[in-house]
């Protein structure tokens, strides 16, 4: 099915910290998203993953000491090396000069060996990475359970992360669909810029979130459309990286404890989509819908 879609250019997606000379004109905004409150339920669990300062991705939460990311955030983009534990730092429910909690990485696994140069959509399922913390920030902000599409196929999909274009807030891009799918990478609909590496693809059902993949590049489609390639949560169920999410005691589709430090009231969170799509419905059905341009001010 993947090969059906020919994929005309790919890029990775971390913000890198060009010199002050070097930086480009920026690219236009996507506004067919909205801005969530990174201190309430879901997005406790998101974090900015800040490398020695020289850059930024998206990390989410999956145990109380235990975080995913794509594997090439990880990387020295321009030597390739792996960066020091000391400059992978995970800062969960940043927003703008606040954040609710923050850790610094203790030990990391990944499927990569240095940072990809010439990407294509077959590193999807070595482009990740399993980091363990050395506080257990989850306990304090939650964290999500890690499970397949095939546990609810029909459930709503959405992503959220932190953005080149917002890199103090989080956004949320709802009514993905998936275009193509199989055991090693998944390719949907929702666009993922820079900054968005290791971003979640989430999924909504009865009342709990799930992460079902790890969008790691962007690229363009034949028609012209711009895609992203997500890991899919499949991969966590064997080999290397089943083995690195075991070890951190991460099951795959187990359901995880409700925060109750933050509480779980996603009031708010509707309230936004609601708002962004002038429409009154519950949560699931809000999020099956694509955001209209200007839902960010």
């Amino acid at each position: 099915m993947l090969r059906r879609l020919v994929l005309l250019a790919l890029i990775l997606l971390p913000v890198l910290a060009p010199p002050v000379a070097a930086a480009g004109p920026a690219q236009p905004r996507d506004e067919h998203r909205a801005l969530m409150d990174a201190g309430t339920w879901p997005f406790t669990a998101l974090g900015r993953l800040n490398a020695a300062g020289r850059g930024f991705c998206t990390a989410v939460l999956v145990g109380p000491s235990t975080a995913l990311t794509a594997g090439h955030c990880l990387f020295n983009p321009r030597n390739g090396a792996l960066r020091q534990l000391s400059d992978i730092h995970v800062v969960a429910g940043f927003q703008r000069d606040t954040w609710l909690a923050h850790a610094r990485a203790k030990a990391v696994r990944t499927g990569l060996k240095t940072f990809p140069r010439n990407p294509d959509s077959s590193l999807a399922p070595q482009d990740w990475a399993v980091i363990e913390l050395d506080v257990p920030i989850g306990r304090t902000v939650g964290w999500l359970g890690v499970r397949t599409l095939d546990a609810a196929p029909d459930a709503p999909l959405f992503e959220a992360g932190y953005r080149h274009d917002r890199p103090y807030a989080v956004s949320l891009g709802s009514g993905c669909s998936v275009l193509s799918r199989n055991a090693e990478r998944l390719m949907h609909d929702c666009t993922v810029q820079q900054g968005g590496s290791g971003s979640p693809l989430l999924q909504y059902d009865d009342g709990r979130f799930w992460v079902v993949g790890l969008n790691v590049m962007q690229g363009r489609i034949q028609d012209g459309r711009a895609v992203a390639i997500a890991a899919p949560a499949e991969i966590f169920a064997a080999g290397a990286p089943g083995q690195a999410l075991s070890k951190a005691g991460v099951s795959l589709g187990a359901p995880t404890p409700l925060p109750e430090a933050v509480g779980t009231d996603t009031g708010a969170f509707r309230s936004v989509l609601a708002s962004c799509l002038k429409a009154d419905a519950p949560l699931d059905t809000l999020l099956r819908r694509r955001l209209p341009a200007g839902c960010i001010r």
